[in-house]
């Protein structure tokens, strides 16, 4: 159960912005090691994160118990910040290792928005957002719009600023809302990545067939979407 709910509440803390505000800190590092584990935003607590977990003491589960399993699965994530470890053959199937957090860490357009399970990889293969290490492709570390200096300011509230520019600036209920709670994507960065991952690759046809579901549910979801002016995305 807390598996599932942390597999959700990262996926979306990638894909809604409101949230990327806070989980960018943790990705703005250029190198992956055991530091860069626990680079945490300040703002994450205030941002609404703790209610993704609430399901679980609402169906039951003791709080105790879900406080226990998600500071066992903040340890056991610890140890996945490495760039030295290798592939662990079967185990790469069920648990969520140093090579699949490399993976989530990247900012190529091959490896973004991939691999959020905390301890386990099943519900990343279930719903198709398992993505892979490529012996061709080295992860570029970071975000992809890189935090190029060590100002604790910027890295901090840098994207809070840049989401409330974008907030004043809003022409209309859907466009504020828009600026609030989708990614920084356009559709062109998602056609982009679709070929990258899925047609330059070597990706099986199953793969195919995710990728082109996801994209094509990204193009829907982007019809009525709003024109940002900033083409960042996160890793």
């Amino acid at each position: 159960m807390v598996e599932f709910l942390f597999y959700w509440y990262h996926r979306t803390v990638h894909n809604v912005r409101w949230f990327w505000c806070s989980h960018s800190v943790h990705h703005s590092v250029a190198q992956l090691n055991l530091a860069a584990a626990g680079r945490f935003g300040w703002t994450m607590n205030i941002t609404g994160i703790p209610l993704f977990y609430l399901p679980a003491p609402l169906l039951g589960v003791p709080p105790e118990l879900v406080v226990a399993f998600t500071s066992a699965s903040l340890f056991y994530q610890f140890f996945l910040h490495n760039t030295w470890m290798p592939r662990l053959g079967p185990l790469e199937w069920v648990l969520n290792t140093p090579s699949a957090h490399r993976v989530h860490h990247g900012a190529n357009l091959e490896y973004l928005d991939a691999n959020y399970g905390g301890v386990l990889i099943i519900y990343d293969r279930m719903f198709g957002t398992f993505i892979p290490e490529r012996d061709d492709i080295k992860p570029n570390y970071g975000l992809v719009k890189p935090v190029k200096q060590h100002n604790l300011i910027d890295i901090e509230f840098g994207r809070w600023i840049e989401l409330f520019s974008d907030l004043w600036r809003s022409r209309s209920i859907t466009q504020f809302f828009g600026y609030l709670l989708r990614p920084l994507i356009t559709l062109g960065a998602t056609a982009e990545i679709t070929r990258r991952r899925f047609v330059d690759s070597d990706a099986t046809d199953r793969d195919h067939r995710y990728g082109l579901y996801f994209a094509q549910q990204w193009t829907r979801q982007w019809n009525w979407r709003v024109d940002l002016t900033r083409n960042e995305r996160h890793a």
